[in-house]
C-alpha cells in the first residue's frame, strides 16, 4: 500500500511538473462550476480564453472555496493550454497523497515490528 501510494503521488507530481515551473501564461477565467469531493481536493471547472484557440474549459483542483461566476486568475502551459492551474490556492493532486504517505509508512512499520516481535517469542 505504501509503495502504491508513493507511485501514484510520484506519477502525479511528474505529470504536473510543467505547472510548477516558469514560462506559464496568465489569464482571467470564469468559474463555471465547483465540484466538491469528500476525500480529495475540491475541483473547479473554469472557462478561459487562449489566443488562437478560443475558449477552453478545464477542471482544476483547488483549496479555496470558489463559486460559479467568480473570476479567477489562471496560469496555463503555452505548449499545452489545456494544462492549467489557478494562480493562487492551487491544490495539486499529489499534495494529499504526500500527506497520507507517512501515515501508511507508520502503519506498515508498526505491523512489521509486531510481526517481528511475535516471531521472536515463538
Amino acid at each position: 500500500m505504501v509503495a502504491l501510494t508513493g507511485v501514484v503521488a510520484l506519477t502525479s507530481w511528474v505529470r504536473e511538473a510543467p505547472l510548477r515551473g516558469d514560462g506559464l501564461t496568465s489569464t482571467q477565467a470564469e468559474v463555471v462550476q465547483l465540484v466538491q469531493h469528500r476525500h480529495r481536493a475540491d475541483t473547479v471547472e473554469v472557462r478561459y480564453d487562449v489566443p488562437g484557440q478560443g475558449p477552453l474549459v478545464a477542471r482544476i483542483p483547488v483549496s479555496a472555496r470558489l463559486r460559479a461566476g467568480q473570476r479567477v486568475e489562471v496560469r496555463y502551459d503555452p505548449a499545452d493550454p489545456g494544462h492549467v492551474r489557478t494562480a493562487v490556492d492551487w491544490s495539486p493532486a499529489y499534495s494529499r497523497l504526500f500527506l497520507v504517505l507517512p501515515v501508511f509508512l507508520l502503519i506498515t512499520l508498526v505491523l512489521a515490528a509486531g510481526r517481528s516481535w511475535r516471531a521472536g517469542r515463538s
